[in-house]
């Protein structure tokens, strides 16, 4: 819902949605993620694609292009102990393991 917000208010201010996204975000999040934002932007060539979807826009009336990049913030944190249960099962020897971890693309699934 927030995302949809900052996309209305850089729509209506004429501003580029990465600009509103980096003017809204705490001192913290900014001191990390405007270089790696900018890093990004640079290898993507955002700009020039950018300008390319906008002339592609203006030349179709009914297929149009857009580009977007929202950059997110997982927050991690440890709050406890996580539950493991290993069950070995008694005909085959198969072994089932669950837990209550979140893959999150650190590769948890993986290494269990």
């Amino acid at each position: 819902m927030m995302e949809n917000l900052m996309e209305h208010i850089a729509k209506v201010t004429n501003k580029d949605p990465i600009e509103v996204r980096l003017a809204n975000m705490n001192n913290v999040d900014k001191s990390f993620l405007k270089p790696m934002i900018e890093d990004l932007l640079k290898k993507t060539n955002y700009e020039k694609n950018k300008s390319d979807a906008i002339w592609f826009n203006s030349h179709n009336r009914w297929k149009k292009q857009e580009i977007a990049m929202v950059p997110m913030k997982y927050l991690i944190t440890y709050e406890g102990q996580f539950e493991t249960i290993v069950s070995v099962c008694a005909r085959d020897g198969s072994v089932c393991v669950t837990h209550s971890g979140i893959e999150i693309d650190q590769g948890i699934n993986t290494k269990v």
